[in-house]
């Protein structure tokens, strides 16, 4: 089994990880020590016992997020030992990060681009996967096109993640330009309802005809970084996505040709928003269905689950004695109250969501599911 551990599952990506494995016939499970708000997600484990029960099982274990979560010293022993750098924790404070992990991993998994060369023993890239099964897309072009950024942090100038600052200047600035006709809907910058979810997010994002999902590294923000989850999901709803990307050429080195359409300065935007909505709208579909033939080919479950599949087969222990990681003492969380999350953790087949069940055995050569 091939365990991925979080303390809270940030974007669902350890159990958006796990469930890509399971794609291609894969027994990986997703475990996280805190409820995070979305309808499918990792697994809430209650206690040290349940967490370790977990860990027994398994031939590979992954921390998420570069947060480390102590376990029995002998068991990881046993086990292929990786660690996923990704998000704010590690971009902030990767050299203590590095201190942490690099004496107790075989390898390190890297999310973003801006995060590859920062110290990290066996660094492996391995960008999101999306579920394009259960993202359907809507292709079409308004009569008025329609532009949409909803960013889901807090907007600040010292604390603008996104560049949604930069972002609204530049709407504003083109929409003052004669017989440039757009609609934008966008998150107000100082609104401070609570954060809505996922899947009203995804409704949301499906009624525009292009997403606009990062002006980052021309924001004031000090936690500058590419493109994330957000872009693929407006590309698997089948939108023209607008983001900021500074490892292009290492990405079609690895991946393949990217159909993210990339703006890093406000220049750039702005150039490339009044070529978009002066276009041809059989232009525009045209775009939105290579865009989303893109997120199938390159970052679908399947696609992502190989490529994780061949960066744990081809990595070797590389740490061979014992590494002492101290246990702690998980306290029972007011979260499981609910009685349904407390059956889930049972490591019993029957129990566990579809998505982490065991897969079926299957002829050699043929992935199940």
């Amino acid at each position: 089994m091939i365990l991925l551990i979080s303390k809270k599952d940030y974007a669902r990506m350890g159990y958006l990880l796990a469930k890509s494995l399971n794609e291609i016939g894969m027994y990986a499970i997703s475990i996280t020590e805190k409820k995070i708000y979305h309808d499918e997600q990792s697994i809430v484990y209650k206690n040290q016992n349940e967490l370790l029960k977990f860990v027994s099982q398994a031939s590979v274990v992954i921390w998420m997020h570069s947060i480390l979560t102590p376990i029995n010293k002998a068991l990881q022993n046993q086990t292929k030992v990786f660690v996923f750098h990704g998000g704010t924790n590690y971009r902030k404070k990767y050299k203590k990060q590095n201190k942490i992990f690099n004496n107790i991993v075989d390898a390190s998994i890297i999310q973003t681009g801006e995060l590859l060369g920062l110290g990290a023993v066996n660094e492996q890239w391995l960008l999101p996967p999306v579920d394009t099964k259960l993202i359907q897309p809507e292709f079409g072009i308004h009569k008025n096109i329609t532009i949409a950024h909803y960013p889901s942090n807090k907007i600040r100038p010292e604390h603008d993640i996104k560049g949604t600052l930069s972002i609204n200047e530049v709407i504003k600035d083109i929409s003052s330009i004669q017989n440039l006709n757009f609609n934008y809907r966008f998150k107000n910058a100082y609104d401070t309802t609570p954060r809505i979810s996922w899947k009203r997010n995804l409704k949301r994002m499906s009624h525009c005809d292009i997403y606009i999902e990062s002006l980052n590294i021309d924001s004031t923000s000090n936690n500058q970084h590419d493109w994330s989850l957000t872009a693929l999901e407006a590309a698997a709803l089948g939108k023209i996505v607008i983001t900021n990307f500074r490892n292009r050429k290492r990405y079609k080195k690895e991946y393949g040709n990217c159909e993210l359409i990339i703006a890093n300065n406000r220049k750039q935007l702005k150039d490339v928003l009044i070529k978009l909505i002066q276009s041809p709208r059989e232009v525009l579909i045209k775009k939105q269905q290579k865009t989303r033939e893109w997120v199938e080919t390159y970052h679908s479950l399947k696609a992502i689950g190989l490529r994780f599949k061949n960066i744990i087969q081809n990595t070797h222990k590389r740490i061979s004695n014992p590494v002492i990681i101290p246990n702690h003492k998980i306290p029972n969380s007011s979260l499981m109250k609910n009685k349904r999350l407390h059956t889930s953790t049972r490591i019993h087949n029957n129990t566990l969501p579809p998505s982490f069940q065991p897969p079926k055995k299957h002829k050699q050569g043929r992935a199940a599911g």
